[in-house]
């Protein structure tokens, strides 16, 4: 029985047996593709609409941002922050860089505000000594109306409060 249609497939001319394999084949490829490419597409069009809502988000994030108001006030205290730190000529006018980076020792706090500053440092005796002759060399730039020098562990804390007068 299998060697009679065998044979019968066998002594089919090429061109039907060509069209039938081409059937079969085309078959079998629609079958595969209907199982395997439904999951395929649920994934793509649930990505899509993840995407489309985290677009969503981002503009109404930009909006909220855009309508919080201006940044003003801090790109205010940024700036002044920045001109402190950027170091300049010394005896021209008063620089944060330049001072620690004369003086040494460790900076415990600096708040400058629209006038002055107020600046904490832990120094040892010589470099008190420094920070006094670095701000010799300024005496237009900057006024030192107070300070205090108390002894802290095995170095010194040293308290000033600063007037500046080199506004811009």
């Amino acid at each position: 029985m299998i060697n009679s249609r065998l044979f019968r497939w066998i002594t089919l001319p090429w061109h039907y047996r060509l069209t039938l394999f081409l059937l079969l084949a085309g078959g079998f490829f629609i079958a595969t593709d209907q199982g395997f490419g439904v999951p395929a597409d649920h994934q793509t069009a649930a990505l899509a609409a993840r995407q489309r809502t985290e677009t969503q988000r981002y503009h109404r994030a930009l909006r909220s941002i855009a309508s919080s108001g201006p940044l003003n006030p801090l790109e205010a205290d940024i700036s002044q922050l920045e001109a402190a730190l950027l170091p300049v000529e010394p005896g021209r006018r008063f620089s944060l860089v330049t001072l620690l980076e004369m003086a040494g020792g460790e900076l415990r706090l600096w708040q400058p505000d629209a006038r002055g500053a107020a600046l904490v440092l832990s120094l040892s005796w010589p470099q008190v000594q420094n920070v006094l002759a670095y701000f010799s060399g300024l005496p237009e730039a900057a006024e030192l109306p107070h300070f205090t020098l108390k002894p802290e562990e095995e170095r010194l804390r040293f308290q000033l409060g600063l007037v500046l007068n080199d506004a811009d």
